[in-house]
């Protein structure tokens, strides 16, 4: 990835790489854990039109649409676990 400018952007983008990846290896594994609350909230959220920085919604897209059609679910986990 070029030109993250923040944590969250790097997280975001790391999120929707896995869930394609995942996707597109057909993977049996259907969870993916972040120690990142912001994230995990919005992603398990109902709305996901309004990202908590337009700079990600790329990913968030990308990672929403495959949680919506695929059997990808998103967890939190507590950062020290991680």
């Amino acid at each position: 990835m070029q030109n993250s400018f923040s944590v969250i952007m790097a997280e975001s983008a790391a999120l929707a790489f896995a869930a394609n990846l995942l996707n597109q290896l057909q993977c049996r594994v259907n969870t993916i854990l972040s120690d990142n609350q912001q994230l995990m909230h919005f992603l398990n959220g109902s709305n996901h039109s309004n990202p908590l920085d337009w700079r990600i919604e790329p990913y968030t897209q990308i990672a929403a649409n495959l949680l919506s059609t695929t059997n990808l679910q998103v967890r939190m986990i507590k950062r020290n676990q991680n």
